[in-house]
């Protein structure tokens, strides 16, 4: 029932008018107290009308309870139906977005890091010295990163993206088909036998690269810093690269850890992995390895750790 439907009824009973003026009268007393007057008798017909009276009030009340509860409930079905039809539309509606809004890739071209790869179109006198330097292949069998570890020791400054691999799944090893062979060589036929990786190496440096993805390529931006410690470098890169045991703990103190050496940046729309390779750059043989889960390992020639601490020998470590 409606609240004005309530109202009219509560018009309808004050306006009764009985025209039996004779009826008797009946004698309603409140109180027997001597302290109290007698009440004023009413007639049946008052009677009727405040019977009536207080049932139209029932009702009115009963109707605007009724009313707000009927409305609340029609509300809450309503924002129901609404929320389960915005649901349904929604991955339509994402999936419209998503294809009218596509994501840039990163844009090599913009940056100030570049990167060269040979191939049968390559140049030869083009091509840099160290490539063509000839290093020992061992005749036993190896997995990539026992391969890796013969190039840096051979002097190559080759940096590492890991490939992912099944949990207790073996490595992969195999054998070089030479004894010696150039730089370029050794690297070709890695990627030849393992055939997860290519290689590359920044333009302009002696640092290769062995990649078994692109995750490294993230953007971030513009960079640009003064000497800092690589530890201090870890939450630039720590989205896609960290070190165990960092984070929460005291850094590093003494030149006898990597994270302790400085490096310094200037650099134009780059990546984690640029970023990377321009830190190790800037240490004769320094090398990174970052594994499947972003892990992140610095190594370096034991004749260059000793460079380095000789250099900073009169710093005075905090």
């Amino acid at each position: 029932m409606k609240v004005c439907d309530g109202v009219t009824l509560v018009v309808l009973v004050l306006a009764i008018d009985y025209e039996d003026e004779d009826e008797d009268e009946l004698a309603i007393t409140l109180s027997d107290h001597p302290g109290h007057s007698a009440a004023r008798p009413m007639t049946t017909k008052q009677i009727l009308r405040l019977a009536y009276l207080i049932v139209a009030i029932a009702v009115l009340v009963w109707a605007g309870i009724g009313g707000a509860i009927w409305s609340a409930y029609r509300t809450h079905r309503e924002a129901v139906a609404a929320s389960a039809t915005a649901s349904s539309s929604a991955p339509a509606a994402a999936a419209a977005t998503s294809a009218s809004v596509e994501v840039q890739p990163f844009d090599r071209a913009r940056s100030s890091v570049q990167y060269e790869r040979l191939d049968e179109s390559s140049d030869p006198t083009k091509i840099p010295a160290w490539l063509d330097e000839e290093i020992p292949a061992p005749a036993n069998e190896r997995s990539i990163g026992g391969w890796i570890m013969q190039l840096r020791e051979a002097g190559v400054q080759v940096c590492w993206r890991v490939a992912l691999h099944k949990v207790g799944e073996a490595d992969f090893t195999f054998a070089l088909p030479f004894e010696k062979a150039r730089v370029r060589e050794v690297l070709d036929e890695l990627c030849r036998c393992d055939r997860r990786y290519r290689w590359e190496w920044m333009a302009g440096s002696e640092v290769v690269n062995v990649l078994a993805d692109e995750n490294l390529d993230a953007p971030l931006g513009d960079v640009s810093f003064r000497p800092k410690r690589l530890y201090y470098c870890l939450p630039d890169l720590q989205a896609h690269a960290y070190v165990y045991g960092t984070f929460g703990f005291d850094p590093p103190k003494g030149y006898g850890s990597l994270l302790y050496w400085p490096v310094e940046i200037r650099a134009r729309q780059i990546t984690v992995r640029d970023y990377l390779n321009l830190s190790v750059a800037q240490y004769d043989g320094m090398t990174w390895t970052v594994d499947a889960q972003g892990h992140l390992e610095l190594d370096a020639p034991q004749a260059t750790r000793d460079a380095v601490v000789e250099k900073h020998r009169d710093e005075i470590v905090p």
